[in-house]
C-alpha cells in the first residue's frame, strides 16, 4: 500500500493488529476495515450521557481558542451534535454533519471545520481533508482531535477500538499539510493540530 506521503507503506503486526505502517512519515493504517453497517452499530452503541456532555465542554475549553471569528461546522458529531449546541449555546454559529445521523450538508462556505475524534476513523485522510478544504472560506481552519501515535505503542489503547483505522504522529501530519497544501499548528499536550487553508 501507498502512503499519502508516496512511500511504500510495510505490512507488520502491531499489537496483534495488521497495519500498514510507513517508516517515512509515520503514518498506519488497520489492514482490516469494517463495513459501514458493522462501523453504524458500533457507533449506535455510544453511551451519550451527562459525561459525553462533560466532555465535549472540555474539549470546547480545548478548541475555543483555535476558532476563527464566524460560521463553524462539527464534522462527524455522531448521535446527539453536542459540540454544536455548545458552540451555539456560547453565541458561536455552528452546524453539524455526520456520515451516518447527519448526511446533508449545506451548500454554504465555513470559516472551521471541526473534527473531534474523527480522523482516525477516517480510510482516506487526505481526500476528505481536500474536500473539507473546499467548505472553507479563506484562512478558514480544520480544527482536528484524535490521539497522536505515542513513542511507546505497547498495549495502545486507540488500537482497539474496530472503528479506528487510520493513525498520524507529528511526522505525518505536517506531511499531510504539505500534500493538501495548507499550514499547519500541533499541540501534542491537547492531541490538537489545525490546517489553515492559504488566503
Amino acid at each position: 500500500m501507498q502512503c499519502f506521503c508516496n512511500n511504500i507503506m510495510k505490512l507488520v503486526k502491531v499489537n496483534n493488529y495488521e497495519m500498514y505502517v510507513c517508516e517515512k512519515c509515520g503514518h498506519m493504517k488497520k489492514k482490516n476495515i469494517l463495513p459501514d453497517e458493522l462501523q453504524k452499530i458500533r457507533y449506535d452503541n455510544h453511551i451519550c450521557d451527562e459525561g459525553y456532555i462533560k466532555y465535549m465542554n472540555n474539549v470546547y475549553g480545548k478548541i475555543s481558542k483555535y476558532l476563527n471569528a464566524g460560521i463553524s461546522l462539527d464534522y462527524g458529531c455522531g448521535q446527539i451534535h453536542a459540540l454544536s449546541d455548545i458552540l451555539n449555546s456560547n453565541n458561536q454559529k455552528c452546524d453539524y454533519y455526520d456520515l451516518f445521523y447527519y448526511n446533508k450538508l449545506e451548500n454554504k462556505k465555513y470559516d472551521n471545520v471541526i473534527l473531534i475524534e474523527v480522523i482516525e476513523h477516517i480510510e482516506d485522510i487526505v481526500s476528505e481533508i481536500l474536500k473539507i478544504k473546499e467548505m472553507l472560506n479563506d484562512n478558514g481552519r480544520v480544527i482536528i482531535m484524535t490521539n497522536f501515535i505515542p513513542d511507546n505503542i505497547n498495549n495502545w489503547w486507540y488500537l482497539r477500538d474496530s472503528t479506528h483505522v487510520s493513525f498520524l504522529n507529528e511526522s505525518s501530519i505536517i506531511e499531510l499539510a504539505k500534500i493538501v497544501e495548507m499550514d499547519v499548528e500541533i499541540n501534542r499536550d491537547i492531541n490538537l493540530f489545525v490546517l489553515m487553508k492559504k488566503a
